[in-house]
């Protein structure tokens, strides 16, 4: 029985190219029958299903998958486990999540003022010099 289903989302920024990927990581607490043979990872984009399998099947011990290429939009996904007889649990709880590669706007009117702090601390401490007069 498969108790949870978490979810990490993973973007990838490549900026040589300015492309981004998206990866979505899902771990699960591992099942403890002796006939385990592994899980099938399934993903949707609507909640409650239709869900199609995603990627080859996660074979026990192993409880992550990592769903590569992800593109913009909201995802749903479960696990199911199965024996090695072939008979299948069903589904997980279901988790989402929101896929958005998309940047945001670049900053508009820039603006820069520079102020020469060094030289006008200089020409302070000289009037102050000036002003000490030492005898």
């Amino acid at each position: 029985m498969i108790k949870k289903l978490s979810i990490v989302l993973v973007v990838i920024l490549m900026l040589s190219t300015t492309v981004f990927a998206a990866e979505v990581k899902l771990a699960w607490d591992k099942n403890t029958e002796n006939d385990l043979r592994g899980y099938i990872v399934y993903r949707s984009t609507t909640a409650g299903g239709p869900y199609v399998q995603v990627g080859d099947d996660v074979l026990a011990p192993t409880s992550t998958f990592t769903d590569v290429d992800v593109e913009d939009g909201t995802y749903f996904y479960v696990v199911t486990a199965y024996d090695n007889d072939g008979n299948e649990s069903g589904y997980s709880n279901e988790v989402s999540t929101r896929i958005d590669t998309t940047p945001p706007a670049e900053p508009q009117n820039l603006l820069v003022e520079a102020i020469n702090l060094a030289i006008q601390s200089l020409e302070k401490y000289k009037e102050y010099l000036g002003a000490l007069r030492i005898e």
